[in-house]
């Protein structure tokens, strides 16, 4: 079919999919290492383009501890926390195939782990309207306000933050001074992860992390949809997240009313021939 069309389908890729295109052979239940290696196939020959939103790497790359710390100091001055080693061969090997990262704010205006995949170019609209698109299409969902809450919640209990650290800046004038990190509700998510004993981290972590996750398949998406891509690989139903969840079977029809076509990546090698 896109070789008819002479135009070469632009595929964004989900996280569970970047893990088998980078290891065929690494989830034989959840991908055929047939399926995935084909992909791989035809990302190295160029019969697709491939693309991986930024927000999949701020899932991938950071630990569940170092969530908490970037959200903790996101619009700072303060040192970011490193990506995974592992993760970040898998995403240079990723490269090497020719992925290139969608853009899209993670929070406060940030991208984040913008040096391990290349940017993509705004081929298909301007910076204006790509930035427009994700805007309207991310909005109306809860996105990182659930978080927002559970921290403020946390604070209105009586959990008390250590300390805030304080951040030299520096104005336009060449004059220092000093400003506390922001986001005390996020700051209160990590004291609270490191007040907790091993046990009472797993349930912290499982609430939290349920919320980060479902956050962050919202940017992913939200992204896709932004550069216009034809189609979005994953193999998620949205089980966890449950019937609100963005990927879960029940909301594919609205998805499809907005223009994003989803397909495993068996779906992907069918329709495509590859």
């Amino acid at each position: 079919m896109w070789c008819r069309m002479n135009k070469l389908p632009r595929v964004t890729f989900d996280t569970n999919v970047c893990n088998v295109i980078h290891e065929p052979g690494k989830r034989p239940r959840d991908v055929d290492p047939a399926d995935a290696g084909a992909i791989r196939k035809a990302l190295s020959a160029g019969r697709i383009r491939g693309y991986v939103a930024g927000a999949a790497l701020f899932v991938e790359c950071l630990s569940f501890e170092d969530k908490l710390r970037y959200l903790a100091i996101a619009g700072t001055r303060a040192a970011r926390p490193s990506p995974a080693e592992a993760m970040v061969r898998m995403y240079r090997d990723l490269a090497g195939l020719g992925i290139q990262r969608l853009r899209g704010a993670l929070l406060m205006g940030e991208d984040l782990i913008t040096d391990v995949l290349p940017p993509a170019p705004d081929d298909i609209w301007d910076q204006a309207e790509r930035q427009k698109r994700f805007h309207d299409f991310v909005e109306p969902y809860p996105r990182h306000h659930p978080l927002i809450d559970y921290g403020k919640g946390l604070l209105a209990a009586g959990l008390q933050l250590p300390p805030p650290a304080l951040l030299d800046d520096k104005s336009k004038a060449g004059n220092r001074w000093e400003r506390e990190m922001s986001q005390k509700w996020a700051r209160a998510l990590l004291a609270e992860w490191e007040i907790r004993t091993i046990q009472e981290r797993k349930a912290f972590r499982n609430k939290v992390g349920d919320i980060m996750a479902e956050w962050c398949d919202v940017l992913i998406v939200g992204a896709h949809h932004a550069y216009g891509n034809d189609v979005f690989c994953t193999q998620d139903r949205g089980k966890n997240g449950g019937p609100t969840s963005i990927l879960h079977t029940r909301n594919r029809d609205k998805l499809a009313a907005q223009g994003i076509r989803i397909m495993t990546a068996r779906e992907l090698v069918v329709a495509y021939g590859l």
